[in-house]
C-alpha cells in the first residue's frame, strides 16, 4: 500500500506502512477510541510524511526491530 497517513478530524494523526487494506482497516478499528470529530480518514502520505516514517523505520530496524513488526509513527 505504501506510506499512508491517517488523519483524525482532518489533522494528521499517524503515518504508517500497512501491508494491505485489511491491515489498515484492522488498525483503525482497534484505534476507534482515539477518533475525534469527523474521525479517521486515510490518505497517501505526502513526501515529507513518508520520509519521516521511512527514517523512523530505518532506526527501528537498525536497533534490531523485526522488519514485519513496524507499523507506523505519530504524525
Amino acid at each position: 500500500m505504501g506510506y499512508t497517513t491517517i488523519d483524525n478530524d482532518g489533522k494528521p494523526w499517524l503515518i504508517c506502512i500497512p501491508l494491505d487494506q485489511g491491515d489498515l482497516d484492522r488498525f483503525m478499528d482497534a484505534s476507534r477510541e482515539f477518533e475525534v470529530g469527523s474521525g479517521f480518514a486515510p490518505r497517501q502520505a505526502t513526501s515529507p510524511e513518508a520520509a519521516k516514517c521511512k527514517a523512523a523505520r530505518a532506526i527501528y530496524l537498525y536497533g534490531g526491530g523485526d522488519y514485519d513488526k513496524f507499523f507506523g509513527i505519530p504524525a
